[in-house]
């Protein structure tokens, strides 16, 4: 392990346990996690915790350490949740009513500003080219919301959201990862960026189908416009415009749920992370086994050169961000 990956891991680890194991009081009705384990914006899932929430089956659990954010996040306050998909909702699904009054998630953003309709993972290369635009674009946003921005009881928010993001639209369009480097490797080549967005091996794939970090680099050009975009993914075999759009996929949504805790931050707001997670989860057999502080056992034992999760990413951003704003994190763990 090379000393920059060490000192990251060790950051990250460091961060997840600044909170001290305490035992404290269960305030609502969360579920027992299901066996299941998926990155933020998976809606099916949402969709599933949302029906057990209502099951009388469910176990009453307490927060095992770190404190229990339905105490912490006020009406109005910036606060948003963290974590993997399953975790988070437990605790999302436990706020009152007018704690849901704002957005908690940086996926809500997201989702009601209308990137996630674009930014599908069967389509996200294309769509990107689509968020490029306002990205660029000084006039009002034009992408298609699930109602209109001005009518959103957030909406103020949300227009907060869309400054941000355009405020860092080289790098939230991926653009500087389109660029040739002149003297040195590529950004793209660089720190693990190619690799830890790779979904999936290739090895099986006949070479002319493997997506190389050239072929992502030359897509994402900044000369490109959507149309010359569009040319350049026909051009290519079915299997490796698969794997472009799911790279494309995941490092977008790297970036923009690492800024979302920088948005945080600078809203006055508390990042909320429940850093529970199953270590060895095998998507194969769907076997999970939940355990406390298991995304820093995750950042500092995992594979994490290649098909990094996106939520380890967001942990490591998180010690980071720490340093400078260490009131404005709350590690916890609920499972």
């Amino acid at each position: 392990m090379g000393e920059a990956v060490y000192r990251s891991s060790r950051t990250s680890r460091d961060f997840a346990r600044q909170s001290r194991p305490t035992l404290g009081p269960s305030t609502g009705q969360p579920p027992s996690l299901i066996q299941l384990q998926q990155l933020a914006g998976n809606q099916a899932v949402s969709r599933l915790v949302a029906k057990q929430a209502n099951s009388r089956s469910f176990v009453q659990r307490a927060i095992t350490y770190g404190t229990d954010p339905t105490t912490l996040i006020t009406a109005g306050s910036k606060d948003l949740l963290y974590g993997l998909n399953i975790p988070r909702a437990l605790t999302k699904g436990r706020l009152s009513g007018p704690q849901k009054q704002e957005l908690r998630t940086i996926d809500d953003y997201n989702r009601h500003v209308g990137i996630n309709a674009l930014m599908t993972s069967a389509n996200a290369a294309l769509g990107l080219y689509d968020v490029r635009a306002e990205l660029a674009s000084t006039a009002a946003w034009a992408l298609a919301t699930p109602q209109p921005l001005a009518a959103h009881p957030n909406a103020g928010d949300l227009q907060a959201w869309i400054t941000m993001l355009r405020a860092h639209g080289v790098q939230v369009g991926l653009e500087d990862l389109g660029t040739r480097a002149k003297f040195f490797a590529d950004k793209i080549k660089r720190k693990g960026r190619f690799k830890k967005n790779r979904k999936e091996s290739q090895a099986n794939d006949p070479k002319a189908d493997r997506l190389t970090a050239n072929d992502v680099r030359d897509f994402l050009n900044p000369a490109h416009t959507k149309g010359t975009g569009q040319t350049a993914l026909a051009a290519m075999p079915a299997a490796k415009q698969a794997a472009l759009h799911a790279w494309v996929y995941r490092a977008f949504f790297r970036r923009t749920s690492k800024l979302g805790q920088d948005f945080t931050v600078a809203q006055g707001g508390t990042v909320h992370f429940n850093t529970v997670a199953d270590p060895n989860y095998n998507p194969a057999t769907g076997a999970n086994n939940m355990q406390d502080r298991g995304l820093d056992t995750m950042s500092q034992t995992g594979n994490n050169a290649k098909n990094r999760s996106i939520t380890v990413s967001e942990l490591r951003h998180a010690a980071k961000l720490a340093k400078a704003h260490p009131g404005s994190f709350n590690v916890y763990g609920e499972r």
